[in-house]
């Protein structure tokens, strides 16, 4: 195990697609890594923490700015930069209504659209927009997406909703070429999943595989006893074709004043593997295959 120089507070990390670079944001600077030469080296200040993707085959970085305090003077832009060298190619300034969205996940709320010269993100208003060769499109307007993929010809859209007072995950599947929606929504009810008894559902996180057929979902649990008041977090895999569910992890109830962060999910970049991060008085990093099974702990550590 090695500790990243300059990573006092670090932004969400993410790994080039050959693995031989890390992204990651200090305060508001875009930092790249180099394991090999052990060197680090700003490439974007404003950063929005989260805010940032590599291309497929890692030749350039997009990532999206804000000004540190809101104007209209001054709006939110996306930069693109050459990989490894850090030299801006392009920037595009956004329309002055809309604002880039923080994520503790990296490249669930903006990811590239090869060729070069596209972005998709998801807004602070919760909508999905698309940069393309200096344009900007929004693409939804219902204000309640959670995350995105695309698919690797950039061509097709996928994202995760979650409307309002609804205990339902829906998936649509957008078109670029066509601009149209394909098929019908996929839509799973967190009211079926499996949980502990008398506990009832408290909102829901879903992020998609690589190739979108499977889904993550970070689930939070409530019940009410009198004036006590306990919840749980836990990760489930989704087969979306067949809506097959299976419990990965999950935590032990505690009071609500001892709870502890949620379990957070990643998927591999190539999507083989899963990650279960637990963080607390007791952190673990649990990994399984993609299909959920094969599933161990690969660091244990209690927080001092």
């Amino acid at each position: 195990m090695r500790i990243v120089p300059q990573s006092e507070n670090p932004g969400p990390p993410l790994w080039s697609p050959e693995g031989k670079n890390l992204l990651f944001t200090t305060d508001t600077d875009l930092v790249l890594y180099d394991p090999a030469q052990k060197t680090v080296r700003k490439i974007a200040t404003q950063v929005v923490p989260g805010a940032y993707a590599w291309s497929s085959d890692g030749s350039q970085i997009v990532c999206l700015g804000a000004p540190e305090t809101k104007s209209t003077e001054q709006p939110a832009w996306v930069l693109w930069i050459s990989a490894p060298s850090g030299e801006v190619q392009m920037r595009t300034d956004l329309p002055a209504q809309v604002e880039p969205l923080t994520s503790i996940v990296p490249q669930v709320s903006v990811v590239s659209l090869p060729p070069t010269w596209g972005i998709a993100f998801i807004d602070s208003g919760r909508n999905v927009y698309t940069v393309e060769a200096g344009k900007v499109y929004r693409i939804t307007s219902t204000g309640d997406v959670q995350s995105l993929r695309v698919s690797p010809d950039g061509t097709q859209l996928q994202w995760v909703r979650s409307p309002p007072g609804s205990p339902v995950l829906v998936v649509h599947t957008y078109d670029l070429i066509s601009r149209t929606l394909i098929g019908d929504p996929i839509r799973v009810d967190l009211r079926l999943i499996p949980h502990l008894p008398g506990y009832k559902h408290g909102g829901a996180w879903g992020i998609l595989s690589p190739d979108g057929h499977r889904m993550l979902v970070a689930a939070t649990f409530k019940r009410e006893a009198g004036k006590e008041k306990s919840l749980y977090s836990a990760v489930y895999l989704v087969d979306l074709p067949s809506r097959e569910v299976r419990l990965l992890r999950q935590q032990r109830p505690v009071l609500s004043q001892k709870a502890q962060l949620p379990l957070l999910p990643f998927w591999s970049r190539d999507g083989s593997k899963i990650a279960v991060l637990a963080l607390g008085d007791e952190s673990s990093l649990w990994v399984c295959r993609a299909d959920g099974f094969g599933g161990r702990v690969i660091r244990y550590a209690k927080v001092r």
